[in-house]
């Protein structure tokens, strides 16, 4: 089983969601991937950029402060707000 991090999105004082990343180690310390998951809960906290701000603050973090080399998102294709998201 891969290492996963998991972090709560907060939101006006509160937990609206959470975003993770879990290593694909590719077998050399200095090249390796991650993928990453995010999860809004409530349907008013959607639509709102508030997961599309999430996707870039855990982006940044992984490639520039983890020295992350690849990223793999998979939604679900009937998943079009993720797929925006994502985007």
């Amino acid at each position: 089983m891969e290492p996963c991090w998991r972090f709560v999105i907060e939101h006006e004082g509160g937990g609206i969601g959470e975003i993770q990343y879990a290593h694909e180690y590719s077998g050399a310390e200095y090249a390796w991937a991650t993928g990453v998951d995010i999860f809004i809960g409530e349907s008013g906290d959607r639509d709102r950029g508030l997961g599309t701000e999430a996707a870039r603050t855990m982006l940044r973090f992984l490639f520039e402060e983890l020295r992350c080399h690849r990223v793999t998102i998979d939604p679900e294709v009937a998943n079009a707000r993720a797929i925006r998201c994502y985007e």
